[in-house]
Parts: structure tokens; sequence; C-alpha cells
């Protein structure tokens, strides 16, 4: 059950990234379960990939399609881009980390052109609850207040996505399908944890260290 979801979250990031053929991609959780299928994808649609993970994935990373590898853990990655000229700046920023959101858009929206874009997985509020007051500041305010002030050249465009905005998922999948049987697509490895280990799972998962997806087993 993972690995379609993996695999239609990174499709709706295609998806959201149009004509990505020459484009500059930053993948954000470039090692884990997203991450490890939208690589391959951006690989495939031309992109030039810059791979964040750690340094221990750096090779694992590359041989999904990354161009280059910022390892987090040896400092700032932004430091690669920040301080250059704003063409060099990425087109897409592609939050897949499962300790991204805010803390990813804080990081990046201060030197990112209006022209970039962040495409996230992740709730911006680190603290989100599916209550009316949580659901409407994600969906409804700040991004009508992103788009204003990208409008005014401020700031870089926000966009949220999820699994369950990919219009046609059978036919998602069944590319998925193809693309593997072509050799064009791996899905990620699984790391697998019974019901009593589900704290140790969920620990890991946090750190951001598991290379694939963490599975716990019923």
């Amino acid at each position: 059950a993972a690995l379609p979801t993996v695999g239609l979250t990174a499709n709706v990031l295609l998806d959201a990234s149009p004509d990505l053929a020459g484009k500059s991609v930053v993948i954000i959780g470039a090692s884990g379960g997203v991450g490890t299928v939208a690589t391959q994808l951006a690989h495939t649609a031309g992109a030039k990939i810059y791979g964040v993970c750690s340094g221990r994935n750096a090779d694992f990373v590359r041989s999904l399609g990354a161009d280059e590898v910022l390892d987090y853990t040896a400092g700032d990655w932004t430091s690669h881009f920040r301080g250059r000229v704003a063409a060099a700046a990425p087109d897409y920023v592609w939050d897949v980390s499962p300790v991204g959101g805010l803390s990813v858009w804080e990081s990046v929206s201060s030197w990112l052109p209006s022209r970039s874009k962040v495409i996230s997985v992740n709730m911006l509020d680190p603290s989100f609850k599916l209550d009316p007051g949580s659901m409407f500041n994600q969906m409804q305010w700040f991004p009508t207040v992103n788009r204003v002030l990208n409008s005014l050249g401020t700031v870089p465009s926000y966009k949220f996505v999820d699994a369950v905005q990919v219009a046609n998922v059978g036919s998602a999948l069944e590319g998925h399908r193809q693309a593997a049987e072509r050799g064009e697509l791996d899905f990620p490895n699984v790391e697998r944890y019974n019901l009593a280990e589900v704290h140790q799972a969920v620990a890991k998962l946090m750190s951001g260290h598991v290379r694939g997806k963490a599975v716990v087993m019923m």
C-alpha cells in the first residue's frame, strides 16, 4: 500500500511542474520514499536535479538521476544558491522531507526569486490539525497571501500537493508499471516494522534517516 502512495505523490509533483526539460529542481528528501520516485521522474523528464540528502545517501541519490547532491549534514545546503545571481536560482523546490513544511519555506523564501516555485507535500504549520481553522490557514489564507506577494515579486510561489489530487489513479499506476518495465523507474526500498515497533518506525521516519519507506506490518 505504501508504494502506490509514494508514486502517486511524486506524480502530483510532476504535474505541478510543467515543462521540466532543461529546468532545475531541488528535491529536499531525495533519498526518502517520495523523493526516490520523484528524482527518477524528474530525471526522465529532462530536469537538472539537485538532491538534498545526507552524505551517506549521496551515491544512492546520484544513481537515481541527481546531477548534484547537497549534503544537509555538512552545512546549510541553501548556501549553494544564496548570493548567486537570480538566474542561477532553481526553478522548482520540491519539499518531500518528512521534517519539511514551514522550516523549508523559511529557509528558501527569503532568497528564491518570484519565478521559482516551492511545491510541498508537507503542511506549513508544524502543529497542523484537521480542524476548520488549520484547514483554512493551509488551504485558503496562506495561498491567497502568497499569490498576492508573488505577483508583487517579493516571494516565490507556493503550492501544497497531495496524492489524492491525482486525477486518474489507474492510469498513473499503469504508467509507473510500464516505466518500471522499461527500466526507467525503480521503486524505493521498504524498511519493515511489526506493530510493536511502531514507535521506532516513527522515530526513524522523523529523523530523516529512512532510505525509501518505513512500513508498519499489521
